[in-house]
């Protein structure tokens, strides 16, 4: 299963992109993506290399691809798409209409109204989201709960080490701005050389 593509962004448009990969000097290969327009109104010019997260699947005998800016928005999509009564392309309106940790959250509070608001979805549909995906997603709020965990453990080890909270708190949010995988020691390291 191809998981992402890294290529230059020839063209881009409300839902769709194309992405050109160099196999060799002399060729490459032009991929047509699908996306939702929360991917569209992050891609980068057209011209620079872009990273997109991509499911491939057949829709009616054709094979489609679909892009993602992140792998939270594909992850949300795989899992949409598995539902009865959500095929891709309602999964991609969903994720146009709002963000992963958007349609997360309305899923976990039970907003209806707000997942009934994007066109397509409905009272009825949205309900049967809640219903069917209401503490069944865990993934991503687990991997936002590490992330902030690492970043706290940071925090504390910097403060420790005679950094007022709130300057540790900065140096820390510097430091995961610009690289997100990173260990609670890797953090700590830059952090303070950056400092000094």
């Amino acid at each position: 299963m191809l998981y992402s593509i890294r290529g230059r962004l020839i063209s881009k448009k409300p839902f769709s992109c194309v992405l050109r990969v160099n196999l060799t000097e002399d060729s490459s290969i032009d991929f047509e993506l699908t996306i939702p327009l929360s991917t569209f109104e992050r891609l980068k010019k057209e011209g620079e290399i872009e990273l997109l997260y991509i499911y491939p699947t057949v829709v009616k005998g054709e094979l489609i691809f679909y892009g993602f800016k992140t792998e939270e928005d594909r992850l949300l999509f795989t899992r949409l798409i598995k539902l009865i009564g959500i095929g891709p392309s309602l999964a991609i309106r969903l994720l146009s209409g709002m963000t992963a940790e958007e349609i997360l959250a309305a899923i976990s509070n039970e907003d209806v109204k707000a997942l009934a608001g994007i066109k397509g979805v409905g009272k009825k549909r949205a309900e049967r989201l809640i219903f069917e995906l209401k503490g069944k997603i865990p993934e991503i709020g687990e991997e936002e709960k590490i992330s902030k965990n690492i970043e706290d453990q940071a925090v504390e080890a910097l403060v420790a080490l005679g950094l007022k909270p709130k300057e540790a708190e900065s140096a820390v949010k510097k430091v995961v701005v610009t690289s997100k995988e990173l260990s609670v020691e890797e953090i700590i390291k830059t952090a303070l050389s950056q400092i000094k």
